[in-house]
């Protein structure tokens, strides 16, 4: 949706902020993605911890199953570049609808292929479906996930078959586990606080974050703009967002670099464990200032 969504905001000249994760919503910074921002890491962020966490750990082969769409593709493109890159072979590739109820076909395919990891690119309990059919037909490599599954819906359906399965992740899930001097820690938990206030222990996701860090986006420039915030009704107007003269200009971007915190940090709920491996983004500027985060760092891109 983000995507289709870049052309209508360069026409109207509304900058858009996407909750979406492909870099292709952002990158290349064109005359309509001049209009376009996203809080959330990019795929090729999160593809490079994963491969280099394959690397790591004597991975060689893998193989690709995801979804039949934008997202799908988009990991599927952006893994192979940095998959290549670290030498590792990927030797069956397969889709699926994120409505199907079966992929058998495809999960016989990747077994067949022996590999040593699968990874799967997916997004919510959706993406639980060829995780539980590999386990259902004994697979025994290593499962990896996209961080698009961080939440615990996706827990809760996949179950016990989900055990050991490695993903990368904004640091909010696991925000209490942070070390004290860690740069997002106060503002992660200032989010987690409040939403769990809201919504009960335990219902964090990642995917609330990325919007507690686009409104952040939208009150620190207003209030940059010298526009009361408390005098603002939401949603807000166009009037309230740009100008002809400075049209959200107050926003310099920098390229966002991951730099990973190392080892593994556990998410549980029940008896299931999610290695998270954590990444930390450099967040992009605004006035010379870093913006008070809440989830992973992650700001205007290019």
């Amino acid at each position: 949706a983000s995507l289709a969504m870049i052309d209508v905001a360069a026409e109207s000249e509304t900058p858009m902020i996407s909750m979406a994760a492909s870099r292709a919503i952002v990158d290349p910074v064109d005359a309509k993605r001049r209009w376009v921002y996203k809080t959330p890491q990019n795929d090729a962020q999160m593809s490079t911890a994963i491969t280099e966490h394959m690397s790591n750990n004597n991975i060689k082969t893998v193989a690709y199953i995801g979804f039949s769409d934008a997202y799908g593709e988009g990991w599927a493109n952006e893994f192979a570049g940095v998959a290549k890159a670290r030498k590792i072979d990927i030797v069956a590739n397969e889709r699926f609808n994120r409505a199907d109820t079966s992929v058998t076909g495809q999960v016989l395919k990747i077994i067949a292929a022996k590999p040593d990891a699968v990874l799967i690119g997916g997004a919510g309990t959706p993406a639980a479906l060829p995780q539980k059919a590999l386990k259902e037909r004994g697979y025994k490599g290593v499962i990896y996930q996209t961080h698009g599954v961080a939440n615990n819906d996706f827990l809760r359906v996949c179950g016990k078959d989900c055990e050991g399965t490695f993903l990368p992740a904004g640091p909010v899930l696991v925000a209490d586990q942070l070390p004290a001097d860690n740069p997002v820690k106060k503002s992660a938990l200032d989010y987690v606080q409040k939403y769990e206030a809201a919504h009960g222990k335990g219902s964090v996701s990642t995917f609330g974050a990325h919007a507690w860090d686009a409104f952040k986006l939208v009150i620190k420039l207003l209030v940059d703009q010298s526009v009361d915030v408390g005098a603002v009704e939401l949603p807000l107007s166009r009037t309230h967002l740009i100008s002809e003269k400075n049209r959200w200009g107050c926003l310099q971007h920098r390229d966002a670099r991951a730099a990973h915190l190392g080892g593994q940090l556990r998410h549980r709920q029940g008896n299931a464990v999610l290695h998270v491996h954590l990444v930390d983004i450099d967040v992009g500027v605004l006035i010379k200032e870093d913006v008070d985060r809440a989830g992973a760092r992650v700001g205007a891109q290019r």
